[in-house]
């Protein structure tokens, strides 16, 4: 009948306080709140770079001050002008089942003459 006994609980040791916490660096920006995704590579963003001009996907809630300092800060450029471009989720089919692509948005980021970002 040892389903109808009670088990025993063994009591938790209590530990020692903590050592008081000490203030760390919080980290510059982490990748699930990331504003700035990626850079945008293709023919036509290639052939604005010497305008000084690059594209970059961004989160879709992302403001212009918001890409104007992570751009600032990831490439260590000053960013003169930020425009977006954003694009709303079609609703499309697979496999006969209905679904909704994705929203995005797209930034197109001017930097001060003289500087320039290296792009891969």
């Amino acid at each position: 009948m040892s389903i109808l006994k009670k088990k025993e609980t063994k009591k938790k040791e209590t530990a020692a306080p903590a050592a008081p916490k000490t203030e760390t660096a919080k980290p510059t920006v982490s990748v699930a709140h990331a504003r700035v995704v990626r850079a945008h590579v293709s023919e036509k963003a290639y052939r604005n770079q010497p305008l000084r001009q690059y594209v970059f996907w961004v989160a879709p809630h992302a403001t212009k001050p918001e890409i104007r300092r992570e751009i600032a800060k990831r490439y260590g450029v000053t960013v003169t002008s930020v425009n977006t471009v954003s694009s709303a989720g079609k609703p499309n089919h697979y496999r006969g089942k209905p679904g909704r692509q994705i929203a995005s948005k797209k930034a197109v980021v001017t930097v001060k003459k003289g500087q320039s970002i290296e792009i891969a």
